[in-house]
């Protein structure tokens, strides 16, 4: 997917004062596009496809999208009775939330320069959500500060679902492939070779992959590699490394191959990115 001039969405278009902003769509839109804030994409009826910088997701019903500012994004093959809801947050009024939570997948996002990621609420939770929109919707003075409280507390909820919908997920994951993650979570493993990783498990690499793949619905490979590029990418846009010294240290000595596996992810070269991301 090539992604060329996307129309960009600055705060302005948050129409509220209190920097947040809920809408239910029932139509798509197909311009390419990013925005300068935060954004929760929450899928209610029917289906969707999003495209991103990364790849496309098909969105089903109860699906739930964070997605970051100036993430490149458009929408297309939409069911006749798609519907979701998009909620839209201010940097400021985010971080001013989040900031005294202690969430961990919530760090990671902000600190790991994290595009998007994706998470499902069942439907007792999702009606949940439903019910708080037709509440404030309800509410025809969208300028009051009770409408922004009540977004305010829309935004906790959806953080509520998908902490405790993470915590359920890894809590069913067998003991093994949890620290198994954390040693994936570590950089200090990254100069490690992939079949090098079955070290840490009672199990052969092959083995290993089938399990992986079986409970992550990914292979080890694509994982981990992904696990890598992200690592480089907040080095390029924390650090001073040269690029060749940041692929080194993610593991790749051909600054070449680390830029094809860069630009695969991030659909712009490491170059870029870091001019991009620095001031």
């Amino acid at each position: 997917m090539k992604i060329t001039k996307p129309q960009t969405f600055g705060e302005e278009n948050l129409y509220n004062k209190y920097g947040l902003h809920l809408i239910l769509h029932n139509d798509v839109f197909t311009q390419i596009h990013n925005h300068t804030y935060y954004e929760f994409h929450i899928q209610i009826k029917g289906s969707i496809k999003q495209h991103f910088n990364t790849g496309e997701e098909l969105l089903k019903k109860g699906d739930i999208i964070m997605i970051a500012p100036s993430f490149t994004h458009f929408y297309s093959d939409k069911t006749h009775d798609m519907e979701f809801l998009n909620l839209a947050i201010s940097k400021t009024v985010f971080r001013a939330i989040v900031n005294g939570i202690d969430i961990p997948f919530i760090k990671t996002f902000i600190e790991e320069d994290k595009s998007i990621m994706k998470f499902h609420a069942n439907t007792e939770n999702l009606n949940k959500l439903i019910n708080l929109y037709k509440k404030i919707d309800s509410n025809k003075d969208k300028t009051s500060y009770s409408y922004s409280l009540d977004l305010k507390f829309f935004f906790v909820s959806i953080l509520e679902i998908i902490c405790n919908t993470t915590q359920n997920s890894q809590s069913t994951l067998p003991k093994w492939l949890k620290e198994f993650l954390d040693k994936l979570d570590s950089p200090d493993n990254y100069l490690l070779r992939i079949e090098e990783l079955s070290k840490y498990v009672p199990y052969t690499h092959n083995y290993l992959c089938f399990l992986f793949k079986k409970n992550m619905g990914t292979t080890l490979s694509e994982f981990f590699i992904a696990k890598k590029i992200d690592y480089a990418a907040y080095l390029l846009k924390t650090t001073n490394d040269s690029i060749y010294e940041i692929s080194s240290r993610v593991g790749y000595d051909t600054q070449g191959h680390f830029s094809v596996l860069f630009k695969k992810r991030y659909k712009i070269s490491p170059l870029k990115y870091r001019q991009n991301n620095t001031k």
